[in-house]
């Protein structure tokens, strides 16, 4: 799967404190659903849909069956 489109206008940043395990858990999310930490996060926080290639995956596996 190729790598997400990066934010078009991206101007701010935004700083946040979490724990390190909170930040290990958001990063593998990120990488299971194939989006940079930033893009994760940004559907996230504005509520946008959020598209997982492993259901992809399992989709695509379960109707060649």
């Amino acid at each position: 799967m190729p790598q997400p489109k990066r934010a078009q206008g991206v101007t701010s940043e935004i700083h946040i404190r979490i724990t390190s395990d909170e930040k290990e858990i958001v990063h593998t999310q990120a990488q299971k659903d194939g989006l940079t930490l930033s893009e994760y996060l940004r559907r996230c926080s504005l509520n946008k849909r959020i598209y997982s290639r492993v259901s992809d995956k399992a989709i695509t596996r379960l109707s060649s069956l």
